[in-house]
């Protein structure tokens, strides 16, 4: 399954661990953050939300 946007994949449990892998490679090899990285910090101060929002429940009835 493909997903595709900022938050995508989030949800999945490697998630977290593929993030501090590469975080901790790219350290390593001495690589700057780029750009959209730096913006996607900036903008997720506090971590990624772990739910992805794409999902949504719409009731109907009376009202």
């Amino acid at each position: 399954m493909k997903l595709s946007g900022p938050c995508a994949g989030v949800e999945n449990t490697i998630y977290y661990a593929a993030y501090v892998y590469f975080e901790k490679v790219r350290i390593a090899t001495g690589k700057k953050i780029t750009p959209k990285r730096q913006r996607n910090e900036e903008e997720h101060r506090l971590g990624m939300p772990l739910v992805d929002r794409r999902h949504v429940w719409v009731f109907m009835g009376k009202s």
